[in-house]
């Protein structure tokens, strides 16, 4: 083969690389961006009592509905402080995989599979720490952080 010929065909593979490269890169973030940026097909419920006596205790559910006509998955629960500042959880149920406290918020880790008009229900048990009103979102995120945001306020009285 000529000095040539091995030069050409050693570029004509890198632009191939580099160009096919690029077309998965792309269906990759396309791919990404669908996934979390579409919205999951939950329907979400919060229950809890509108005012609390300071000590009381109390639960807040969080039911999951899956509204779509395939199994859905839930990843995880998240609360915003501005919500739990005024309170102690006691317990949850059921126990999550995992929980941890970052950015503002409290993370359980739950990574249920929710099917077809099923519904998944998260329950908390508070006491009231704090007079004041407390109020703050809740997250019901799938695996890849894609989430509907519902919202709680409780008002803790003397």
């Amino acid at each position: 083969m000529k000095p040539s010929s091995t030069k050409k065909i050693l570029i004509t593979a890198v632009i191939t690389f580099i160009a096919t490269s690029v077309v998965w890169l792309g269906v990759g973030i396309a791919l990404y961006k669908y996934w979390t940026e579409a919205p999951p097909p939950f329907n979400v419920t919060i229950t809890h009592p509108d005012t609390v006596k300071l000590r009381d205790t109390f639960f807040l559910e969080i039911e999951v509905e899956n509204t779509s006509s395939k199994s859905a998955s839930l990843g995880s629960i998240d609360l915003y402080d501005e919500l739990l500042d005024g309170f102690t959880v006691l317990s949850v149920e059921p126990e999550p995989n995992a929980k941890e406290h970052r950015w503002g918020f409290a993370t359980y880790y739950l990574k249920r599979s929710i099917s077809p008009d099923e519904s998944f229900t998260f329950t908390l048990e508070l006491q009231a720490d704090q007079l004041g009103y407390w109020s703050g979102d809740i997250d019901s995120c799938t695996p890849f952080e894609s989430f509907v945001t519902a919202d709680a306020s409780i008002e803790v009285i003397d």
